[in-house]
């Protein structure tokens, strides 16, 4: 990944910690929790802005919510109010970054094979190498960061990968 930036930083939001993907030269170097000032640390770490991209989940495309069966009212203000301090959250990351000379790609959320690997460990591991301890935020996070690399740039399609590879990553 010579042509591209040295750092690619996958982020799910979240209003307490963020699920943090970190991709250094192409390659998935560690996955954290970080709360928006661990993230701000980061952020102004890097004396080189143009050697990073922040790669943002964008909530703000996700459809409101909506009544669900065998929900209460209350459940359902907790579910609104939940969404609402996330989409803040991602607001917040997407000034901050900005402000500190930092690129961010604003990604709507990964569809198909790809968000599969957020519940799936096991595919997780077999699309980014990764062997250490992860979780639903994290994968989340670095899998927004692997679109990024392999070429979407954030335009919102997923990549659909080498149909090969994907045959071969459901092999069990």
């Amino acid at each position: 990944m010579s042509s591209g930036p040295k750092w690619v930083i996958g982020v799910d939001p979240d209003a307490v910690k963020s699920g943090i993907g970190i991709y250094k030269n192409g390659s998935l170097d560690s996955l954290a929790m970080w709360s928006f000032v661990e993230l701000l640390e980061v952020l102004r770490s890097f004396s080189e802005k143009s050697d990073l991209i922040l790669v943002v989940e964008d909530v703000e495309s996700i459809r409101p919510t909506f009544k669900r069966q065998k929900t209460s009212q209350a459940a359902m203000q907790k579910i609104s109010q939940n969404v609402g301090q996330v989409k803040q959250a991602a607001r917040h990351i997407r000034e901050v970054a900005e402000h500190e000379g930092v690129t961010v790609v604003m990604q709507r959320p990964l569809t198909g094979w790809l968000k599969k690997a957020k519940e799936d460990a096991s595919l997780f591991n077999k699309l980014t190498g990764w062997t250490g301890r992860s979780n639903a935020d994290t994968r989340d996070a670095a899998m927004l960061g692997l679109h990024y690399i392999r070429g979407q740039h954030g335009d919102g399609a997923g990549f659909d990968g080498d149909k090969k590879t994907k045959k071969e990553l459901h092999k069990k």
